[in-house]
């Protein structure tokens, strides 16, 4: 096999496929990516065994002048072309040795044989679901950080999807505060096995660097897989097992809750600064509303007390409610600064945050 491509991007399209990969897994081959070259055309293939990746590259930098397979090792690859600064760069396959020449620069590595890797499938399923990079993108980001951090193998580690008819909604939670964005996605196909799934939190932050706003992306879930397929991209991985809690019942109404509208970027600002003074034992800020203000609390024993003042429309009895500052900056963070946030609270009572596009986070107060 012998290949001649430009270097930035295979660079790019490599190190994306080796972002699937675990460094520390027992099985040496799945190290490693494979690659094969046919025509015109490259398909780059990585597994960590749960997680799937198969990449297809074609374009006119692109010159396959022998075609075949070989089994390309991640590490050394990728620093080789990172550390050129070579426009294109030759690949050849010969026996169990891949060298890459990049200008005057050749090196030469061992690979395995290509028989131990499984094989990685196009993506071919008959039903699935639309939905815009942009919404998948918002999902993502409006989500991912709400996920239980701990326990990445049962479902309060992952982020619940769920499809019915032309919607969809993603939802995470750890137990002490629920993220939620809805969108709209559109059905193609008639057999759909299954319509839910809690997705692990691997595949989601590596789509979320493959994400343009204008890119289609197909959705596929069946019993215990989903599947993704952007453009030349095609993602697949196991699900999260056990059972996600529901949800709905979860998120509280606004009825009975006092509210005001605050600029995220402001109130980020405040919780930061509220917070400084505060543990990692005990971690609570005091949100206190009285007319026209809220004043943040924050005190640490043996640290000291941070008292943050912010001018807010409230013509309410006054209320105080403890948070935990890094729930509340980790979803305003996720926000633009100038997005207005519909605060609704009462005392002792979940806390919903609410913005204008369908998402809504909530966090239990502190006692």
């Amino acid at each position: 096999m012998q290949i001649k491509c430009s270097r930035e991007k295979f660079s790019q399209l490599f190190a994306l496929a080796a972002s699937a990969i675990d460094d520390h897994n027992p099985r040496i081959v799945l190290q490693n990516i494979k690659m094969v070259a046919a025509e015109n055309r490259l398909i780059l293939m990585a597994t960590d065994g749960e997680l799937a990746v198969r990449f297809e590259y074609t374009g006119e930098d692109l010159s396959v002048e022998e075609p075949g397979e070989a089994l390309l090792p991640k590490r050394l690859l990728l620093k080789a072309l990172l550390l050129s600064q070579e426009k294109s760069f030759v690949l050849k396959q010969s026996d169990d040795k891949t060298s890459v020449h990049l200008g005057g620069t050749k090196h030469s590595f061992q690979t395995q044989q290509l028989s131990d890797f499984p094989d990685i499938l196009p993506f071919d399923q008959g039903s699935y679901y639309k939905i815009s990079g942009k919404i998948l993108s918002n999902m993502i980001k409006h989500t991912l950080f709400a996920a239980d951090n701990e326990n990445s193998r049962y479902a309060l580690g992952g982020v619940f999807f769920e499809f019915s008819e032309d919607h969809v909604s993603a939802v995470a939670t750890d137990g002490r505060r629920l993220a939620l964005q809805e969108g709209t996605a559109e059905p193609v196909g008639t057999n759909f096995v299954q319509n839910t799934a809690v997705c692990p939190k691997k595949i989601l932050s590596l789509l979320a660097k493959s994400l343009a706003d204008d890119a289609e992306v197909q959705i596929a879930i069946t019993e215990n897989k989903i599947y993704f397929q952007i453009g030349d991209l095609f993602f697949q991985s196991q699900l999260v097992g056990g059972h996600f809690p529901r949800w709905r019942s979860i998120i509280p109404t606004t009825e009975d809750k006092k509210h005001v509208d605050i600029i995220a970027g402001a109130l980020n600002t405040a919780v930061q600064q509220a917070g400084l003074t505060t543990l990692l034992k005990e971690p609570g800020v005091v949100f206190m509303f009285s007319s026209g203000q809220l004043e943040l609390l924050g005190v640490g024993q043996e640290v000291g007390e941070s008292h943050v003042k912010l001018p807010i429309s409230y013509d309410y009895d006054p209320v105080e409610i403890k948070l935990d500052p890094k729930f509340v900056a980790e979803f305003l963070n996720v926000l633009s600064a100038e997005e207005t946030v519909a605060f609704y609270f009462a005392k002792n009572a979940p806390v919903l945050f609410q913005s204008a596009d369908s998402y809504k986070y909530v966090i239990m107060p502190l006692t």
